[in-house]
């Protein structure tokens, strides 16, 4: 009887380390997709002020997600959000009204990015084979 309960466990514990794991992605990526949306409002209204301290905020959020999503997500995802984190940091550091478009593109490039992180880690066909 012992050895079935253990099967058990060991059974249900791999699916919930899963389950949690695709729970921590989801938050993560929802919220950095929140980061994003706050960031392109910011700029449209032309409060680049804001948008500066907003760029700061989410940099250092990704910095601390970064490490657990690492163990958690192929990495090469990780880089490419982790990149145009940086991208729209140096496309708002000295932005104006000229130079919007720049901001823009990349916006939807990390909004496209994040969308990608959480649609690699919903279990499919595609991502098994």
């Amino acid at each position: 009887m012992k050895k079935v309960i253990w099967a058990i466990v060991l059974l249900i514990a791999p699916v919930a380390v899963c389950a949690l794991s695709l729970f921590y992605v989801m938050k993560v990526s929802n919220e950095s997709r929140e980061y994003v949306e706050i960031l392109q409002n910011s700029v449209k209204n032309s409060e680049f002020k804001k948008a500066k301290i907003e760029v700061d905020n989410f940099e250092n959020y990704w910095k601390n997600q970064y490490e657990l999503l690492s163990i958690i997500i192929n990495h090469n995802i990780i880089q490419e959000i982790d990149e145009s984190v940086s991208l729209l940091k140096a496309s708002i550091k000295d932005i104006s009204e000229d130079e919007k478009v720049d901001f823009e593109l990349e916006s939807a490039r990390a909004i496209l990015r994040i969308k990608n992180l959480y649609d690699m880690e919903l279990p499919s066909v595609y991502n098994i084979f």
